[in-house]
């Protein structure tokens, strides 16, 4: 019923991500639930400023679970662990953030809700709606809300120039998006790098929200460039 891969420890996500949504023979049988990021307490500070593939890691997470917390020394602990819970919910605002001590590791893993794709709650003011947060200015998320349908050809058209313009920094792609002339629901649109054909379908709403909406994860790619590309 249920599938854990488990990568080497610096290891790229998005690729593994993409695979299940690209090939045909995974993605009928299997859909991803989540990708689950461990942080070291003790050696994440270092880790984050010295690799990319980790603040990458952290950023692609849909879970981030913070593992040996108790062992960091007692005169810093505290003020070490709240630090580095900041930095990681700067990288990763979406991210259920965990601490590993007294975690069930099977819920850790395991326990996803149903995707629905969703972003944070913007504005509902705004017909287009942009929200960056970052790490050292690396690390961006930014938030497309759009009121009106996507005509079918602009949505391809802009797929494939974000997926020119970002290349290997575009970290990871989510939304649910209204499509002109599919009124009875949503194509959903999950990818990491490579986005073109990525699209599926959606039988219903999964409530009264018809804005599309779509998270775009880049690496040091301003989000202004992302909005002159729509």
């Amino acid at each position: 019923d249920r599938v854990v891969i488990e990568t080497s420890g610096l290891a790229e996500a998005a690729p593994l991500a993409d695979m299940l949504h690209a090939e045909p023979s995974l993605a009928a049988r299997y859909a991803l639930a989540g990708i689950v990021t461990t942080v070291d307490a003790v050696n994440a500070a270092t880790t984050l400023d010295a690799h990319d593939t980790a603040l990458r890691q952290v950023a692609l997470a849909d879970r981030i679970v913070v593992t040996k917390a108790d062992l960091l020394p007692s005169d810093v602990g505290a003020a070490a662990l709240d630090a580095l819970t900041r930095r990681l919910s700067a990288l990763s605002p979406a991210a259920d953030l965990r601490m590993a001590d007294g975690a069930d590791a099977g819920n850790l893993l395991l326990d996803f809700p149903e995707p629905d794709a969703s972003p944070a709650r913007p504005d509902p003011s705004d017909p287009v709606f942009r929200h960056h947060r970052h790490d050292t200015g690396r690390i961006r998320h930014t938030c497309l809300v759009r009121d009106e349908p996507f005509d079918p050809h602009t949505l391809q058209l802009f797929l494939e120039a974000l997926e020119r313009a970002a290349g290997p920094n575009l970290l990871r792609v989510k939304g649910l998006v209204n499509v002109a002339g599919r009124p009875e629901g949503p194509a959903v649109l999950h990818g990491a790098q490579r986005l073109v054909d990525r699209l599926a379908w959606l039988d219903r709403w999964p409530g009264h929200d018809r804005r599309s909406r779509i998270v775009i994860i880049t690496m040091d790619m301003p989000g202004d460039d992302i909005l002159e590309l729509l």
